[in-house]
């Protein structure tokens, strides 16, 4: 694809923007795409935070601070976070 993009799609469609059902199944594979890369960036982002826990808990365990605080605390922080961020998303719509 050496060309201006918008000029390839416009050829290549061109010959096919009369058949909706052929559009309708290029817009399909297309959001599909999409969808694949959005569940994809979320599954990283749950594994990032199991990571960061597992490194919280590793670390005040190795200081002498019980489990079941390391756990509170943590539970506690993504609390405020939920409050703080999620809620004030709310606010504004």
């Amino acid at each position: 694809m050496n060309e201006n993009e918008i000029k390839y799609v416009k050829k290549h469609l061109y010959p096919i923007k009369e058949d909706k059902d052929m559009l309708l199944k290029l817009k399909a594979e297309a959001l599909e795409d999409d969808y694949i890369a959005v569940m994809s960036f979320a599954i990283t982002m749950l594994a990032l935070m199991v990571a960061v826990i597992t490194l919280c808990v590793t670390m005040l365990s190795e200081i002498g601070m019980p489990a079941r605080w390391v756990l509170f605390l943590i539970y506690s922080v993504l609390l405020v976070y939920y409050f703080c961020y999620y809620k004030k998303q709310n606010a504004i719509l």
